[in-house]
């Protein structure tokens, strides 16, 4: 009887391992964007300064890039292809300003990438 308590307790805690594992594998990783900003992007206080700093703190994984101000694209940038969605999405007075070419690179898995954010050229 208490081999097949034990054998119940390491199964129970094998079962919530794996829930951890999966929660953490499903959590979207999202970096704020902000003209000047100098932080790693974990949080709206503490921004990136440019959209390509933001996408590679993505890790090519996917994720959510969140512009807080304008931020203006001044020289070509390829977004290069993530292993997941990516959005580009703003809050509050956030936009791109696109002043050169934005492109992203060929999409290989099928991802989406959606661009829910106001955009102007110059």
């Amino acid at each position: 009887m208490q081999k097949m308590k034990s054998v119940w307790h390491l199964c129970v805690l094998l079962c919530l391992a794996v829930a951890l594992v999966c929660t953490a594998a499903a959590a979207e990783r999202t970096v704020y964007v902000s003209t000047g900003g100098t932080g790693d992007g974990t949080s709206a206080a503490s921004p990136v300064g440019s959209l390509g700093v933001a996408v590679n703190a993505l890790g090519g994984e996917g994720g959510t890039v969140v512009f807080i101000s304008p931020v203006t694209l001044s020289s070509a940038y390829t977004a290069p292809e993530q292993s997941g969605d990516l959005t580009f999405t703003a809050e509050g007075s956030g936009c791109l300003n696109l002043a050169a070419n934005l492109t992203f690179a060929k999409n290989t898995n099928a991802n989406l990438i959606t661009l829910d954010l106001p955009i102007t050229a110059e």
